[in-house]
């Protein structure tokens, strides 16, 4: 693979890290593009790899696509930091921190390799549809294939790497067995539940206190607050404990694929992990989400009776922890 295979950069000279550029040039010969689409056309025939800076992908959000119909090239994109599943959304294979050169080297290896077996494919004859007929012959599902060729994991839909229904099954049994929330979020920008037919997604499901359904009732803040716990959980890796809008507990843990030593978060599984939030948590509630603060107080009263004892908090922990 060493040698053979051929890197394009978009946005390069400084907006590519020395130590990235040395990365990219351990896998192949590379050419750097200042950017901008008339100047990329020509280029893109032989490119085995298109790397995307971070400043040239901010300029043109659309890049991603833009190449996607125009090459079967690994897609590339370099980050300023943390993201969540915005590579996919935006076109791109998988993504990498713009100045981490381990991370690139590791990356970028992969998706060539996934390249250089397509490559070879084509060089036997086998267009997508008889490569998709092979994989079957051994066994593999024809769904890590498409007419670009071999599915790099990071494209990989995830109906095809999760059992969604026996996911939505068990936040069904947690939110009836334990009495609280659960909701489950796709590694995205925004709130996406896992699919669940139909094309439906999963929302956020269990048996909400008074306190909880009054201020769900009021606009997107505990929605909000959930989609913070699994972002966060998905961008560190680990489960999260933090607070929400309504003062309560929430307990988020990221579902994570391996493949080639690399990962990528998939979704999260956010719970509440408490029935009552302080006084001062709930007065800030009703200052933040405009609810009436003596209807709010009651309501935290009634809820009191929806306390989940210690005991039932550590299960809550540990089922979600087995589960991911």
């Amino acid at each position: 693979m060493n040698g053979k295979a051929t890197i394009l950069c978009i946005g390069g000279g400084s907006d590519l890290h020395a130590e990235s550029r040395l990365a990219l040039r351990e896998l192949g010969p590379v050419r750097e593009i200042p950017g901008g689409r008339d100047q990329t056309r020509s280029d893109l025939a032989e490119a085995d790899l298109v790397v995307v800076t971070a400043p040239a992908g901010e300029q043109d959000r659309e890049l991603g696509h833009w190449l996607r119909d125009r090459t079967d090239a690994a897609l590339l994109l370099l980050c300023t930091g943390e993201t969540t599943g915005s590579y996919a959304d935006r076109g791109f294979d998988d993504w990498a921190v713009e100045d981490s050169a381990e991370e690139i080297r590791a990356r970028g290896g992969l998706l060539i390799a996934f390249r250089v077996a397509w490559r070879r494919g084509r060089e036997l004859s086998l267009d997508a549809g008889s490569l998709r007929a092979e994989l079957t012959r051994f066994g593999i599902d024809p769904a890590l294939a498409d007419d670009r060729g071999l599915l790099h994991p990071g494209r990989v839909a995830i109906e095809h790497l999760v059992d969604v229904a026996a996911a939505n099954r068990q936040q069904m049994a947690v939110c009836r067995l334990m009495g609280t929330s659960y909701g489950t979020f796709l590694n995205r920008d925004k709130p996406r539940g896992l699919p669940c037919g139909h094309g439906e997604e999963a929302a956020p499901m269990g048996a909400l206190s008074p306190y909880c359904a009054y201020l769900a009732g009021r606009g997107d803040h505990c929605l909000r607050s959930e989609f913070d716990a699994a972002t966060e959980a998905l961008q560190t890796g680990k489960p999260v404990e933090t607070e929400c809008a309504g003062g309560l507990r929430l307990f988020a843990v990221p579902v994570i694929l391996s493949f080639g030593g690399l990962t990528w978060p998939l979704y999260s599984a956010t719970v509440a992990v408490s029935g009552t939030a302080e006084p001062e948590a709930v007065a800030r509630a009703a200052t933040e989400t405009g609810a009436n603060p003596v209807i709010l107080s009651h309501l935290m009263e009634e809820s009191r009776f929806w306390i989940l004892n210690p005991d039932k908090v550590d299960g809550i922990r540990s089922t979600l922890s087995n589960l991911a």
